[in-house]
C-alpha cells in the first residue's frame, strides 16, 4: 500500500516537481526526457515482472522496488532544488488533509465495492456512498477558508486548467 500511495503521489506531482525545478529554457527537454522515462517503463513493465515472477514468487516485484526507492530518494534529495517555506506555512496541512483522504477513499472504495459487490457487506457500500460527500463538502468547505489550503480551489475557475 505504501508504493501505491508513493507511486500515486509520483505520478501526481511529477511534472510539478520538473517544471520547479528545471530552468524554462530547458523544460520541454525535461518534460520529454519524463515522458519518455514513463513510457519505457510502462512497455517494460510487464516484460520484468515476468521475470521476477520466474526468479522469485510474487513479493519479488514489491521488494525490488526497496532499494529502487532509496536510490530515488537519496538522489531526490541531493539534486531536488531547495526553498525555504513560506512564513507561518505549515509543512502540512493536517484539517485539509484530514479531509480530503477520507473523501477519495469513501469514493475510491465504493467503486470497488460496486465492481465487485462479493467484497463487504450492502452496509459497508452504503456508509461509504454516504461517506463520500459528506467529506468531500467539508473539505471544499475548509478548504475555501483555509490560510494555506491543500488545494487552491481558484485553479479550478480557470478554463484552461479545468478543461485539461
Amino acid at each position: 500500500m505504501c508504493q501505491a500511495i508513493g507511486a500515486a503521489m509520483l505520478q501526481a506531482n511529477s511534472v510539478a516537481l520538473i517544471a520547479h525545478a528545471v530552468p524554462r529554457t530547458q523544460l520541454a527537454r525535461a518534460l520529454g526526457v519524463q515522458a519518455a522515462a514513463q513510457a519505457v517503463g510502462l512497455a517494460l513493465g510487464p516484460s520484468v515482472g515476468g521475470v521476477l515472477l520466474q526468479i522469485g514468487d510474487w513479493r519479488t516485484i514489491f521488494w525490488i522496488n526497496v532499494p529502487i526507492g532509496i536510490v530515488a530518494l537519496a538522489l531526490g534529495w541531493l539534486l531536488l532544488p531547495r526553498e525555504p517555506r513560506s512564513a507561518g506555512c505549515p509543512a502540512v496541512r493536517l484539517v485539509g488533509t484530514a479531509l480530503f483522504l477520507p473523501a477519495v477513499a469513501c469514493t475510491l472504495a465504493r467503486s470497488v465495492s460496486r465492481a465487485e459487490m462479493h467484497i463487504g457487506s450492502r452496509g459497508a457500500v452504503a456508509l461509504l456512498a454516504a461517506g463520500a460527500p459528506v467529506f468531500a463538502i467539508a473539505f471544499v468547505a475548509w478548504e475555501q477558508r483555509a490560510r494555506y489550503p491543500v488545494v487552491d480551489l481558484a485553479l479550478l475557475r480557470d478554463r484552461t486548467f479545468s478543461l485539461d
